[in-house]
């Protein structure tokens, strides 16, 4: 994700519902955040570091391998004065 801009802070929204899953963000090549395996929802704030303006966000679907239910999740990544 490409937030068009190098500094400043951006801000993820999450939601994994009760169902746990595993969200991971990368940022400048080094993770910068990861949940643990959830059900839940949380916001985090992620500073940019004025080099690059690219975030990855990887997804772990139903991380508890005892879940047999469907999973869902959201998230949001964006500039926190956008």
């Amino acid at each position: 994700i490409d937030l068009q801009t190098t500094s400043g802070t951006a801000v993820l929204n999450f939601d994994t519902y009760t169902v746990k899953d595993r969200i991971h963000v990368y940022y400048d090549g080094a993770k910068v955040f990861d949940s643990g395996c959830v059900g839940t929802s949380g916001r985090k704030e992620l500073a940019l570091n004025g080099r690059s303006s690219v975030f990855k966000v990887v997804i772990d679907p139903k991380c508890d391998p005892a879940v047999t239910d469907n999973t869902q999740w959201t998230f949001s990544l964006g500039c926190a004065n956008r």
